[in-house]
Order: C-alpha cells, then sequence, then structure tokens
C-alpha cells in the first residue's frame, strides 16, 4: 500500500475532531511535546502540513475557506495525536479531502491523489510523472477509500434519519448529531481508527 493511499486511513479519526473549539488543559501540552518533540520542531511540521493544505487547495481551485478549514484541522489533529505516530503528509493530505466535503467543495479522489503526488514528486526533487489512474497503486488507494467512506456514509444516515424520531434536533446543534452519527456508525461498523499511521 502506498504512502498516499493511507492518508485516507484517517479519514474515519478526523471526522470526529469537528468540534473547533478545545479545553484549555488539551492546550498546554500537545501529544507530540508529551512524546519528546520540541516546541519549535512541531510547529514546524504544523507549517509545513500547513503550507501543504493551502498549495493543494490552490492546485484543486478550491476556495480559500476549505484551506482555512484544512489548516484548523491540521492543527485540531495534532491536538489529540502525535506527530511522532502520524506523519504529517499523510494527516495534510486527509484534511485536504475532508476539508473539501465540509466546505461543500468536494474533489475526486483522483485530483485529490494526483496533486499530493505531484507535490511529493518536486518537493523531493524527483521526475515528475502524473499518477496512472489505472495502476494496481492507484486502484487499491481508490477502492479503500471508497469501501470505508460508502459503509460509513449509509451507516451515519441511517442513525441521522432514526434520530429524527427522538427530539435531538431541537436539543443539539445539526453538525453535533452529525458527528456523533458518524461516531456511533464508525463504532457500530468497528471500523479500524488507525492510531500509527506511516
Amino acid at each position: 500500500q502506498s504512502t498516499w493511499g493511507k492518508i485516507f486511513q484517517t479519514f474515519s479519526t478526523m471526522a470526529l475532531f469537528l468540534d473547533w473549539v478545545l479545553p484549555a488543559e488539551m492546550l498546554r501540552e500537545s501529544p507530540s511535546q508529551a512524546a519528546g518533540i520540541d516546541w519549535n520542531t512541531e510547529m514546524n511540521l504544523r507549517m509545513f502540513g500547513c503550507e501543504m493544505i493551502q498549495e493543494a487547495c490552490i492546485l484543486l481551485r478550491m476556495p480559500q475557506v476549505a484551506a482555512c478549514t484544512g489548516q484548523a484541522l491540521l492543527h485540531k489533529y495534532y491536538y489529540r495525536r502525535s506527530l511522532l505516530k502520524h506523519d504529517v503528509k499523510t494527516v495534510a493530505g486527509a484534511c485536504i479531502f475532508i476539508a473539501s466535503k465540509y466546505e461543500d467543495c468536494t474533489k475526486k479522489v483522483v485530483d485529490v491523489l494526483n496533486v499530493l503526488h505531484d507535490m511529493s514528486q518536486r518537493r523531493e526533487g524527483l521526475a515528475r510523472e502524473p499518477l496512472n489512474p489505472f495502476s494496481a497503486t492507484f486502484t487499491e488507494m481508490k477502492n479503500e477509500l471508497i469501501k470505508a467512506h460508502t459503509e460509513l456514509i449509509q451507516c451515519a444516515w441511517s442513525l441521522c434519519n432514526d434520530s429524527l424520531r427522538t427530539d435531538l434536533c431541537v436539543r443539539l446543534k445539526p453538525h453535533e448529531i452529525a458527528s456523533g452519527a458518524v461516531f456511533f456508525a464508525i463504532r457500530h461498523l468497528r471500523l479500524p481508527i488507525s492510531e500509527n499511521p506511516p
């Protein structure tokens, strides 16, 4: 499985982090600092991830609000997970994909993967060759994403529909209900939530 194919393994986890304001105790020490990464290194890696998201969103012709959402997701993610265990390139890719959905400017998987692949080749000084959408690597990456994504959506949608039989819609905000539905769908489907992506 390729590195970019693993970008979307964090999709299920990322969907749980859409509550934007973090409690003060969480902001005191990040998991990366607790794992021994100094503050400057952590900030440099976060900035690199944000620059990657910004550049990819420009190349994908996504609105600036999607780039902002993606960057906020990245920061939020690293207040819950360590940079030591979760590669910044992988998480940045997942943030782009989720931000495109969250901000209603959804991009095709092939487009996101091609942009990330191109950026990676350019940054590493490699000859720039497009990702072949007919290759086994691309097919595997796409199939993994679609399978997990479809099951998750169907289950979460059912939970949202079932919630309409209760007074939940007047007790909680729509995004809270949706986030809860995604969380319970992940638990119900027993989808793996990667604790150690590459």
